[in-house]
């Protein structure tokens, strides 16, 4: 048996920065898609929520549990960037609130804004290094449309959908 997904149960505390997994804030409110952003120092994870059903806003980060429950794809999951006319090197497009991921030298970050109440900042997250905190330069390229996939197999098959999309798509 092969698995295209190869999907993997696991507990957060054993989690990486930079994997992708499903996991449930709430077992009534269905799955969440989330990536490890980082382990404080007492062990707990931070979450950047793709998608979920417990946030009105997609793209936000969250503290999580160590001992959360994760269905994870893993660490080589694929960014499918969708460049449009805003994407270039220092675009002043940069400063539109709804713009989440950036290509700076050596880096491309996703902006993970904090969850409604909080007054925290917002979290960039280097993909590249797998690190939290990358300032983005004026000379980031921003790119307004992009998707994820659990791999590049999935990207490959014709039956297969991203499983996630940026901007979400509105409900119908």
């Amino acid at each position: 048996m092969q698995s295209l997904l190869g999907l993997v149960h696991k507990p957060a505390a054993e989690l990486v920065p930079g994997e992708l997994f499903r996991f449930s804030l709430n077992s009534a409110a269905g799955s969440s898609l989330a990536i490890l952003l980082q382990m404080s120092s007492d062990g707990d994870p931070l979450f950047g929520m793709l998608s979920s059903p417990e946030f009105n806003n997609p793209l936000t980060w969250y503290g999580g549990d160590s001992n959360d429950h994760c269905l994870s794809y893993g660490t080589e999951w694929l960014l499918d960037e969708r460049p449009g006319p805003e994407t270039a090197p220092g675009n002043s497009y940069q400063q539109n609130a709804n713009v989440k991921l950036f290509v700076d030298r050596q880096a491309t970050v996703i902006k993970f804004t904090p969850p409604s109440g909080f007054t925290h900042q917002a979290i960039n997250f280097d993909l590249v290094a797998g690190k939290v905190g990358h300032q983005i330069s004026n000379r980031a390229a921003p790119i307004a449309r992009w998707a994820i996939w659990a791999s590049l197999d999935q990207y490959n098959s014709p039956r297969a959908k991203e499983l996630f999309e940026y901007p979400p798509k509105a409900d119908a």
